[in-house]
């Protein structure tokens, strides 16, 4: 992982605290003592029994639609007393991704980061 999308995941997570931090719904406050980050095959289960106040997972175990967890399997986590938080890439388009069309190749910016790009045609 470059140093640069590195420091992107510490200023999210360390907004997200703050934001997570204060004032809540009818002027409560949340109080996290415990987190998990998991964004790949993570078993709602075991993040349910796993005693954390927050999970961020990605919306499906695998990046497909099919994956994609269901409603059921979210209020699971949340009855559990932990809250869902669900990943979202805002930089980057992956091929892997449902939403993902072989058209999108020829739309790709010329300014996309080398690391995660397609070859150009």
């Amino acid at each position: 992982m470059n140093a640069i999308k590195s420091t992107l995941i510490l200023l999210a997570l360390v907004g997200l605290s703050g934001c997570l931090s204060g004032a809540g719904p009818a002027g409560t406050t949340l109080q996290l003592k415990s987190w998990g980050y998991q964004l790949q095959n993570a078993d709602p289960d075991t993040l349910a029994a796993a005693g954390f106040d927050l999970v961020v997972i990605d919306y499906s175990r695998d990046g497909s639609e099919a994956g994609r967890y269901t409603r059921a399997k979210i209020e699971e986590i949340a009855n559990s007393g932990t809250i869902p938080i669900a990943y979202i890439s805002i930089g980057e388009a992956e091929d892997y991704r449902f939403y993902w069309r072989a058209e999108s190749r020829k739309r790709i910016s010329v300014g996309r980061s080398p690391r995660n790009s397609l070859p150009r045609p």
